[in-house]
């Protein structure tokens, strides 16, 4: 769920695509014409007002879908350095302080508002496909929490990963949230 800098309301769906409260759906097609939105995972706004929208498209390349404010429907941006086909398609993205755009798939890349970056590396056994959460801390670092495979501490040089045996009650992270000391607290399948 998303409310846009004009306060229209969007949601994205699994199966009817980014729909908005006033009834307006958006459409985007692949090279291979193919509904990019139909699974659609979850939406963000930068800076600048555009729409971020994380999507189940498979295909050869990584793509970014970038809706611009006023625009009919969105973009379609390749993702430079992300290299061979995608398995699960871009499952997370999240815009930061910064205006840096997140996309979370075979690794976590970053757009700066002019080039592409990959920050983290994917972590042995772990594909950054299942990302389903992630929170800015007050330094604006990023932290991932995973369907199932824990949690990622994610700065400009490094990733960290967090699961059972750093003291998390469970690898199934469903909820990521600071309290007023700003304090990280993370909620999992087992608490």
């Amino acid at each position: 769920l998303l409310q846009d800098q004009d306060g229209e309301q969007w949601l994205a769906t699994l199966h009817r695509g980014v729909i908005s409260a006033g009834g307006r759906s958006l459409y985007a097609c692949s090279p291979d014409g193919r509904d990019i939105l139909h699974h659609a995972w979850n939406l963000t706004q930068d800076l600048q007002g555009n729409t971020w929208i994380a999507s189940n498209y498979v295909g050869l390349e990584a793509h970014a879908l970038r809706h611009r404010p006023g625009a009919a429907q969105p973009e379609m941006l390749g993702i430079d350095g992300a290299r061979g086909p995608l398995k699960y398609g871009v499952r997370h993205v999240r815009a930061d302080a910064r205006g840096w755009v997140w996309h979370a798939f075979r690794g976590v890349f970053v757009f700066d508002g002019a080039a592409w970056q990959q920050l983290c590396i994917p972590l042995q056994g772990q594909e950054f496909a299942d990302v389903r959460l992630s929170y800015e801390d007050r330094e604006g670092n990023i932290w991932l929490g995973y369907w199932g495979g824990g949690l990622a501490f994610c700065d400009p040089a490094s990733v960290r990963r967090f699961a059972e045996a750093e003291g998390l009650p469970h690898r199934e992270v469903t909820a990521l949230a600071a309290d007023r000391q700003r304090r990280l607290w993370v909620g999992t399948a087992g608490g």
